[in-house]
């Protein structure tokens, strides 16, 4: 394979993943009667738990959520990254992070979240 068509696998492997984190915030979000789905997080309002990264927890173990800005060296300093990090009460994976790329996703995903937390049964973080 030439060297040309490696840069342009790699480029595209890179426009589809960083692509793919810029819409999750804007598409993949199911909201109804018995479910918030966004991001990769799932609340099932009927059971009462949330599933983060695969595994499943009641939303009583949820301790915490919070969003923050990446770093950058932009010339202002200003950062459109952000990750919203949810906190369980559980040994092995404290602390779930959730990356956005895209602006003002992470904050309105971290406000939803925390509606269907507490429609779920869960804690109220408002």
């Amino acid at each position: 394979m030439s060297f040309d068509k490696f840069l342009m696998i790699i480029i595209l492997i890179a426009i589809l993943f960083y692509g793919r984190l810029f819409l999750k915030g804007i598409y993949y979000t199911i909201i109804d009667d018995r479910e918030f789905r966004q991001a990769g997080v799932r609340i099932d309002f009927t059971r009462g738990t949330i599933t983060v990264k695969g595994k499943s927890y009641p939303v009583g173990k949820v301790t915490g959520i919070r969003w923050e800005a990446l770093t950058s060296s932009h010339k202002h300093g200003n950062s459109i990254a952000k990750t919203v990090t949810i906190s369980l009460d559980d040994i092995v994976k404290p602390h779930h992070k959730i990356l956005f790329i895209s602006k003002g996703h992470a904050q309105k995903f971290m406000q939803r979240l925390a509606v269907a937390l507490r429609k779920a049964g869960g804690p109220d973080f408002v």
